[in-house]
């Protein structure tokens, strides 16, 4: 290679084996990956978010049913034991690039884009650790991904992309 660029070899050590070992700190066990959802998932996007007591919130789009739809699963850190997937979105409508937020409290929203046409921008929240997630509810017939932002209130904001030149919000108040 050139002068003073070492081979790939010293430049890309190999990823550590997989399994239980200490964390680099030395204190804490790095635990074994674990499945969330189901073995055969055809991915669309997949977000994490963290609430201040450590329960986690993952969602995805799912496309192996062929629409697919947006999941969720939680858990807590750092247990790493996750709720069985359920589907936000609404049965028979393509979903795809979930997005979620959560806050301290637990409070959480997630927003998605249906595709097959405009692509409507979607959204539902969870008011609370363990409340149920909401029906959804359309913010825009024809918008791009959304980010939906909760504050420590519960109200959430939520911000997209409509047409080439347009950005549009939307607020959630608990």
């Amino acid at each position: 290679g050139p002068a003073g660029v070492p081979p790939a070899a010293a430049r890309d050590p190999p990823p550590p084996s997989l399994g239980a070992r200490p964390s680099p700190a030395g204190s804490d066990l790095v635990d074994l990956p674990r499945a969330v959802s189901p073995r055969g998932t055809t991915d669309g996007g997949r977000r994490v978010t963290v609430g201040g007591s450590g329960l986690a919130t993952v969602a995805w789009a799912d496309y192996t049913s062929g629409f697919g739809g947006v999941f969720v699963a939680t858990g807590q850190i750092p247990a790493n034991v996750w709720t069985a997937p359920i589907m936000i979105s609404l049965p028979g409508v393509a979903a795809t690039d979930p997005d979620l937020d959560t806050n301290r409290a637990g409070n959480a929203a997630a927003t998605w884009q249906t595709f097959g046409g405009s692509g409507a921008v979607e959204a539902t929240v969870r008011p609370g650790p363990s409340s149920p997630w909401g029906i959804p509810m359309t913010l825009s017939i024809n918008g791009s991904p959304a980010l939906p932002l909760v504050d420590d209130a519960g109200r959430v904001l939520t911000v997209w992309n409509e047409g080439i030149s347009s950005t549009k919000t939307s607020t959630y108040l608990p």
